[in-house]
């Protein structure tokens, strides 16, 4: 339901919210979690803080939550997210610090730059962890862009993380193969646009880079995904 309440979350935010409130804490919610969807492997929160997400963009304008961090409805294609924040302040939980420092590797996966995937980096903690972890950080790049990120180049999305993790990957993985033009069409009415392969001046990273997109029918339109069998052999090789 497209509701001021509801706009834009998804499944898996309710579903943890609801969890959540059951078991008193996000540890036990993602436990929960993990068992109904049969998940392999273990599933950790980064924090158990009830903190909330704040963005400032280049033009001065406030976006308070998630939601308008993840779609902040930018007409203007040129307004950037220029800080992002968290309050209160959130801790990370410590078998997740300890996971962190225990890894061989460390993934970070294509998804909401903002929304999502920056936030972890916020969580006090987490990026000393990363300092104390011997783990290769491999990082993916995502294929397309939205709201806040329009243009975006692989460059960009790496130091953006950079921004807020302290460091650079030891690894980047990124596609290079362009969408068909319905494709790009389709994605640049709805405000995107595909990640151009652009890695100048990253030094120190091993680049990897190969044809990842795969296009597929989704919901009568066609859209654009990672082939996730080709991105799951790259890591397996590079680990």
């Amino acid at each position: 339901k497209d509701s001021k309440t509801f706009g834009n979350h998804n499944l898996g935010n309710f579903m943890l919210t609801a969890l959540n409130d059951i078991h008193g804490n996000m540890a036990d919610a993602v436990k929960a979690a993990s068992k109904l969807l049969q998940i392999r492997g273990k599933v950790l929160p980064v924090s158990l803080e009830n903190s909330h997400l704040y963005a400032k963009t280049n033009t001065g304008r406030k976006l308070n939550g998630e939601v308008e961090v993840s779609y902040p409805d930018t007409p203007n294609h040129s307004e950037r997210i220029t800080e992002i924040w968290l309050e209160p302040k959130a801790y990370i939980f410590g078998e997740s610090a300890h996971a962190i420092r225990d890894a061989d590797a460390i993934i970070i996966c294509p998804g909401d730059l903002y929304g999502s995937i920056i936030p972890n980096f916020l969580t006090s903690g987490v990026n000393q962890a990363l300092t104390e972890s011997k783990a290769k950080v491999i990082q993916v790049c995502n294929l397309v862009t939205k709201q806040g990120t329009y243009g975006f180049s692989v460059k960009d999305f790496v130091e953006e993380v950079k921004k807020y993790s302290g460091r650079n990957p030891d690894i980047l993985i990124y596609n290079t193969t362009e969408p068909s033009k319905e494709v790009v069409d389709k994605y640049k009415r709805e405000v995107s646009s595909f990640v151009k392969p652009d890695v100048s001046g990253l030094e120190g990273v091993l680049l990897k880079e190969a044809d990842l997109l795969r296009e597929q029918e989704l919901g009568g339109k066609k859209v654009v995904r990672h082939d996730s069998d080709k991105v799951a052999k790259m890591i397996l090789d590079l680990i």
